[in-house]
């Protein structure tokens, strides 16, 4: 049985020979209007049947009216013979017909979906964190935009739409009493984001989140340290607001403006122990960090533990995106995770190339999450194969993962490193082509977040340093 999209390819040829032929605009309207009535064959056929009777020919030459006759008898003659296929084969299943209909309605909803999808991606790989925050934000509390857990992950993974019953610039406002009430159950836990829409983000956490997404563990532990003023290995509210501060001031413009805000409520907050304690209750990223009364201590393996869960979690929604509810992924669907992030010109012939690989096997979660685990160590990845390059060999499979195992001591499956050698062998020799894949890797390991956007995170990360200078100078 011809399907239905046989249908409109065979349609659509059969009337573009006839609008072409058509010897008026009205005839070359109706034409069009047939060949868009997929849902109904017969009248399609019923349509151009009917023009190529009533020739259409008063002012055109024989030879014009006999072509487009010719085309939407053809047309007419495929849409009912496609069509009386189609009513036998569906004899008794009255569903057929709410099925194709759904399908189509599905077809439309996708192809809304991607223009937003589109957009938003690349709001989130162009736009100052400014404009992302206040797009992706959801909530307003007390005139001030406030993000949720969820809504931070959807601002950095792509593909992640943005609920539909917001405008732009339109917040939900939060009840103070119900919302107080939600975060009093939450203990500061291990599962952050378990608090999903609950729980509120202020612009500087966000501003702080991105920055640790975006830095390598080894140069944020040497930030966090240095904070450590008594050296005991813990970091209290007052010194975590202090950072804060710093990233914030490191911003301009409207970030500027919002942040001075913001700043001024947590030197009150800090100022007084009840004022700090009504500000925790407010903010998961703080109860999550140093209690509800404030006065928890973090330690460097408790932030560390909090980077990786935040990375895992991602790391899970992503796959769970290209899952289908499955616990694998396809190797296709592995390599457009791993392109996501960079701005590729050629990114179709990459994904071909994942396409036309023999012998692919599908991904675990275990495996996708062992090669996010080699990325974090891409600087060190980026030396150890320069070193191979630098003595003009080419990089194998066994060199990739010896590489990996030296440097993150991560074991990767031979089926995702001939995966990973197939997307980057431009010249179908067997090869790594480094170059791009450690560019590509980068934006990859850094989320799309190293790149400079008038407000760049990596200013986030130098605010770190600065204020880390400014304590060492108050202590001599």
């Amino acid at each position: 049985m011809l399907q239905r999209s046989a249908l409109r390819s065979a349609l659509t040829v059969a009337v573009a020979a006839a609008e072409a032929a058509a010897p008026s605009a009205t005839a070359a309207c109706v034409a069009r209007r047939a060949c868009l009535s997929t849902s109904a064959p017969a009248a399609a056929a019923s349509t151009l049947s009917a023009g190529s009777q009533r020739g259409w020919s008063s002012s055109s030459s024989s030879s014009s009216s006999s072509a487009y006759a010719t085309g939407a008898a053809v047309a007419a003659a495929l849409a009912l013979l496609v069509t009386s296929n189609e009513l036998a084969n569906a004899a008794g299943n009255e569903d057929a017909a709410a099925a194709a209909s759904d399908a189509t309605a599905k077809k439309k909803k996708g192809f809304k979906e991607s223009i937003v999808t589109r957009y938003e991606n690349r709001l989130r790989q162009y736009s100052n964190p400014d404009k992302i925050f206040r797009y992706f934000a959801t909530k307003e509390l007390d005139g001030e935009v406030y993000m949720t857990p969820a809504d931070f992950i959807r601002s950095v993974i792509p593909g992640e739409m943005q609920p539909q019953d917001l405008g732009l610039d339109q917040f939900e406002k939060v009840d103070v009493e119900s919302f107080e009430k939600k975060m009093a159950s939450f203990s500061g836990g291990k599962n952050f984001f378990a608090l999903g829409n609950a729980g509120l983000l202020s612009f500087s956490e966000y501003i702080f989140l991105l920055t640790i997404l975006s830095t390598p563990e080894r140069r944020f532990e040497i930030a966090f340290r240095m904070f450590d003023l008594d050296g005991n290995g813990t970091v209290d509210l007052t010194e975590f607001q202090q950072v804060q501060s710093v990233i914030r001031r490191q911003f301009s413009g409207r970030s500027k403006d919002r942040a001075s805000k913001q700043a001024k409520n947590s030197a009150s907050d800090s100022s007084d122990n009840s004022q700090a304690s009504g500000t925790i209750s407010r903010s998961p990223l703080l109860l999550h960090f140093f209690g509800k009364d404030g006065s928890k201590l973090l330690t460097y393996a408790a932030f560390k533990s909090f980077v990786h869960d935040l990375q895992s979690e991602i790391n899970k929604i992503e796959f769970q995106s290209y899952s289908r509810n499955e616990q694998t992924i396809s190797e296709v669907a592995f390599a457009e995770l791993l392109l996501s992030y960079a701005d590729l010109k050629d990114e179709e012939d990459f994904v071909l190339r994942a396409k036309s690989r023999e012998g692919q096997k599908p991904v675990t979660f275990k495996q996708f999450q062992a090669f996010n685990n080699f990325l974090k160590n891409i600087d060190d990845v980026e030396m150890a194969l320069g070193m191979y390059t630098a003595a003009g060999a080419s990089i194998t499979k066994d060199d990739f993962k010896r590489a990996a195992k030296a440097v993150a001591n991560v074991d990767l499956d031979n089926h995702i490193v001939d995966t990973v050698f197939n997307l980057f062998d431009k010249d179908g020799d067997g090869k790594l082509s480094n170059r791009e894949f450690v560019a590509v890797m980068k934006k990859r390991a850094s989320r799309g977040l190293d790149q400079h956007r008038d407000l760049g995170v990596v200013r986030g990360f130098k605010g770190l340093l600065i204020c880390a200078k400014d304590k060492m100078k108050n202590m001599d």
